[in-house]
């Protein structure tokens, strides 16, 4: 899987919309969550596009401090059904979280997580801080990645 990491003014119009589509076939129709997806932060963050031969498979957005957090955030992290098992959202996850610590260097990451993902995302280095809270109707805990 290539990586390729754009701002929003740099996403083609078939980009957005293979990103937004993605988004709604995962969150949406497949775990049947109703939230606000359009939250008019995606012109503010960094877009990671996870490619296999053209078509984007794997997403996450990066979000500055102050943003979502007062820390820097990944967010929106996702893999298309056709990719699961394979490890490619650990490459995802791994990856938006080097690139976060590039942009960002010396600043924390906090993610929302699904809280059936608290291991998942353990594996990282990430520990849970907060106590479960309802999110489009999935339980979500608050995550943190701290310095080194």
């Amino acid at each position: 899987m290539n990586f390729v990491v754009k701002k929003f003014d740099e996403l083609s119009s078939a980009e957005l919309y293979d990103i937004l589509k993605l988004r709604q076939d995962v969150f949406i129709i497949e775990q049947q969550s109703i939230f606000e997806d359009l939250d008019r932060k995606d012109q503010a963050c960094y877009h990671v596009l996870g490619k296999l031969e053209n078509e984007i498979v794997a997403y996450a957005r990066i979000l500055r401090p102050g943003l979502s957090y007062d820390e820097a955030s990944v967010g929106r992290i996702i893999t298309s059904a056709s990719i699961r098992g394979t490890n490619k959202g650990r490459e995802l996850v791994r990856f938006s979280v080097d690139y976060c610590r590039f942009l960002y260097p010396g600043e924390p990451i906090r993610i929302s997580a699904q809280q059936h993902l608290q291991s998942f995302y353990g594996e990282f280095g990430f520990t849970t801080d907060s106590s479960p809270y309802d999110d489009g109707g999935i339980l979500h805990v608050e995550m943190i990645l701290k310095n080194d």
